[in-house]
C-alpha cells in the first residue's frame, strides 16, 4: 500500500515538472502573450539548481501531505481533516510558487 502511495506520489511530481517546464511557458505572460523585450539571461546551471530545488521541494510538500491525508482518512476528527487541509494548501502554493519562479526557464 505505502509503495503504491508513493509511485503516484512520484508520478505527480513529474507531471508537475512537465507541466513547469514545458517548452515556451518561460517566455509568455499568464495570458499567453510573450513578454517585450524581455530576454532569457539565466545559464543552463541556475535552470539546472531550480530543476533540483524545485523537485526536492515539491517531494517533500508531497509526502507531507499524502502522510496528513492518510492520518486523516484513518484517524477521522476534526482535527485530522484540518491538519489534512493545511498540508494539502501548503502543497498548492509550493507548486504556484514553482510555477511562478519557473517563468523566467
Amino acid at each position: 500500500m505505502r509503495r503504491g502511495r508513493m509511485k503516484r506520489l512520484v508520478h505527480f511530481v513529474c507531471a508537475v515538472a512537465i507541466l513547469i517546464f514545458a517548452p515556451g511557458i518561460g517566455s509568455r505572460t499568464v495570458d499567453g502573450r510573450k513578454e517585450p523585450g524581455k530576454k532569457a539571461s539565466v545559464t543552463a546551471a541556475e535552470a539546472q539548481k531550480f530543476i533540483e530545488d524545485a523537485e526536492q521541494r515539491l517531494f517533500d510538500l508531497g509526502v507531507k501531505a499524502s502522510r496528513a491525508a492518510w492520518v486523516q482518512e484513518n484517524f477521522i476528527t476534526d482535527d485530522t481533516e484540518q491538519i489534512a487541509a493545511e498540508a494539502g494548501e501548503a502543497l498548492e502554493y509550493g507548486e504556484h510558487e514553482v510555477r511562478e519562479r519557473g517563468a523566467p526557464f
